[in-house]
């Protein structure tokens, strides 16, 4: 993630975390608010990004969803620094993914003001303290959490990241990463000869996956490894084969525009343009969306033909195409991991639709994924 651009729309965090006896909480001063937190995990110690839905009752019931996505954090033993964004997310959103089966973290938070919280965790009997700082606080602030940070270190045991309440709510899960798709599991077919492609016997591969996963990437790292083998190869995105802005209001209505309905991308007519490119030896022609309009450019026609075709897209897995592909891999990556390039390469200028950064967290959360599950088979509704 570009540390300039994300500087400007997302926190800075810092704090340190400490284990303290209950008779310590005595020293820290009136408590201001007890808050019922409930935290579910889209995330995995291992992913790139962590990535969170919040429920918080207060006292007197009320209640509030939120999202919090954090870069991983620097560590130096008693105090991490970390990038954050969080979003206000709808209760239907949470309760979402409260049925999917998530990780958990439930805790009651004590919050002292300025930064200084004490959460007792279910599960683990000791108090976690924790003092968190932002760019944004004053001098009177600041001064209190330095006075805060100077007792605990004299008189708590720092906390290492096994306190990360990431790392708690997977305390005693199995989760593993999964082996990432390479360049090489994509090509070896192709240059050890088990294959031979040609103008008139095209082979096409389809590389699917969320947005973010890494698809175009991979996708243009095997066009380049193919080409330095003299093996000529066009890539082909299904991404841009998108119905547009009109369709997609036509079909919802009134209700939340969601650009990653599988409907919205118009996976026949790229399966019938390479039926013809396979049976006719037609050249297949360029499509592109354009973000301004919200709409298909122009379709513009192409000379060149490949004797390798190179699938890439969310639905590039669609049933419509399954018949022309004649491989299909997907790129396993993370929710979590996706969400946080998706955003980093919003921070560097590219919008979705022109929704801000944190709009695009909750409609991630509240659309995109849901959907991506729901189409494939993924959801526990």
């Amino acid at each position: 993630m570009n540390q300039a651009p994300v500087q400007s729309r997302i926190d800075i965090e810092r704090e340190g975390k400490f284990w303290g006896p209950p008779e310590t909480l005595d020293k820290l001063g009136n408590r201001y608010q007890t808050q019922q937190i409930t935290q579910l995990y889209l995330s995995t110690p291992g992913d790139e990004f962590e990535l969170r839905v919040r429920r918080t009752v207060l006292a007197d019931n009320t209640e509030s969803c939120t999202a919090t996505l954090k870069s991983r954090p620097e560590f130096d033993g008693a105090t991490i620094e970390r990038l954050e964004m969080e979003t206000e997310i709808a209760k239907e959103t949470y309760e979402y993914w409260s049925q999917q089966g998530l990780p958990v973290v439930e805790k009651t938070r004590c919050d002292y003001g300025s930064g200084l919280t004490v959460d007792w965790i279910k599960g683990i009997d000791a108090p976690l303290i924790e003092l968190e700082a932002r760019t944004d606080c004053t001098m009177e602030e600041l001064i209190r959490r330095t006075l805060a940070y100077e007792y605990l270190r004299r008189h708590c045991r720092p906390a290492d990241d096994s306190a990360f309440s990431e790392n708690i709510a997977h305390r005693g899960l199995e989760w593993s990463e999964t082996a990432p798709l390479t360049v090489a599991d994509i090509i070896n077919p192709l240059i050890n000869g088990q294959i031979n492609p040609s103008i008139d016997n095209p082979y096409i591969i389809a590389i699917a996956g969320r947005s973010g996963s890494g698809k175009s990437t991979i996708a243009h790292q095997v066009q380049e490894e193919l080409e330095n083998r003299q093996i000529s190869a066009q890539i082909v995105c299904v991404d841009d084969y998108i119905k547009g802005l009109a369709w997609l209001q036509d079909q919802l209505g009134d209700q939340p525009l969601n650009y990653d309905l599988p409907g919205f991308f118009d996976t026949s007519t790229c399966a019938r343009e390479l039926s013809e490119r396979i049976e006719l030896g037609t050249p297949l022609p360029e499509h592109r969306y354009n973000w301004n309009t919200q709409e298909p450019d122009p379709v513009k026609p192409v000379d060149t033909l490949s004797p390798v075709i190179i699938l890439e897209g969310i639905y590039a897995d669609s049933p419509d195409l399954a018949d022309v592909v004649n491989v299909l891999y997907t790129v396993p990556t993370g929710v979590a991991t996706c969400v946080g390039r998706r955003l980093a390469r919003s921070l560097s200028g590219e919008q979705l639709g022109g929704l801000p950064p944190e709009d695009q967290l909750r409609y991630y959360l509240t659309s995109a994924e849901p959907t991506y599950r729901q189409a494939h088979g993924l959801s526990q509704d």
